[in-house]
């Protein structure tokens, strides 16, 4: 007798079919998922996208929170969200530099001196600092009257240090009117899909860095994971208006704040870039590190309007 050699057990045909068709099943579901956020995106770009300002090409840095319920079969249906979210309320919302809460949707730009001067000069300052320091003025317009030593002082710090809100970190601060509405009678269901999209590219020096009183990971983490079904969306590389980077520096930095996102919302498997007008979205997690297609800019970027 030969003990030198095993027989291994044969798998039955049964059983063989079934893990086929389960792999089948996970490969389908993977490659639906991306084209299924790919239409998503396209959607949003084409009916919540704010108004680009004159002289520019692109539109102010924005960013959505959006619960996208599943239809009589199941799939996620953007079409619901157009219907309880009318897609003027939002723009206009946007454009006057407010935060749209709605029914499934929060939506807002970046706000940021001096651009809220000329973008929305009539509408009423929302900054409670500011309100305190110069008590006697009520609109974005008016916000050069303001003699306070320290509005003054922030002016002159570098573009994104002093007088800013990221889109991201607006869209946060007001998420709880979904959250809320999650499993409720006539509400939203943790069974949509928890779409937060953001424009550009998260940066690391605030919304992804490691530092809690900038980073917004935290906050976003325990919102979207509510949702049992969560993407991370962005559309375009964020390439800074100011910098004394090189490119490989500024490829390294793209790459730590997305893996410092994944790590806080499970994985960088649930971020993913999606160009408009793309048929499937790029998965930014790879093998030992970010996809390149998630961190590499043009080669010849010009600076958007209003930075990050």
């Amino acid at each position: 007798m030969d003990f030198g050699t095993t027989t291994q057990p044969k798998m039955s045909s049964w059983k063989l079919l079934v893990l086929v068709l389960f792999l089948s099943t996970q490969l389908i579901d993977a490659v639906v998922r991306k084209e299924d956020l790919a239409r998503f995106v396209n959607e949003l770009l084409n009916v919540y996208m704010p108004t680009i300002p004159a002289g520019h090409q692109e539109p102010p840095a924005f960013s959505l929170a959006i619960s996208i319920p599943q239809n009589d079969l199941r799939r996620h249906d953007f079409s619901k969200v157009i219907a309880a979210d009318p897609p003027a309320n939002v723009r206009i919302a946007m454009d006057r530099c407010q935060v749209y809460t709605g029914t499934r949707v929060v939506a807002s730009t970046l706000l940021k001196y001096p651009d809220f001067i000329t973008r929305c000069p009539n509408e009423p300052i929302t900054w409670d600092y500011v309100k305190q320091k110069c008590p006697t003025l009520q609109r974005w317009g008016d916000f050069e009257q303001c003699t306070s030593g320290e509005i003054r002082q922030l002016k002159r710090l570098p573009e994104g240090d002093g007088l800013v809100q990221h889109a991201e970190f607006r869209v946060l601060e007001n998420i709880q009117t979904l959250t809320n509405k999650i499993n409720r009678v006539n509400g939203l269901r943790s069974s949509d899909l928890m779409l937060f999209y953001t424009h550009r590219s998260p940066c690391h020096t605030r919304c992804c860095s490691s530092h809690p009183t900038f980073s917004i990971i935290n906050k976003l983490a325990g919102s979207i994971r509510r949702w049992n079904d969560y993407a991370v969306v962005f559309s375009e590389i964020f390439v800074p208006g100011r910098t004394s980077s090189t490119g490989a520096q500024l490829e390294q930095d793209r790459r730590t704040a997305l893996q410092n996102l994944g790590n806080g919302i499970g994985g960088t498997a649930n971020i993913y870039r999606c160009t408009r007008g793309s048929s499937a979205c790029y998965s930014c997690n790879a093998p030992g590190g970010i996809n390149n297609d998630c961190v590499r800019a043009p080669r010849s970027p010009s600076a958007p309007p209003g930075g990050h």
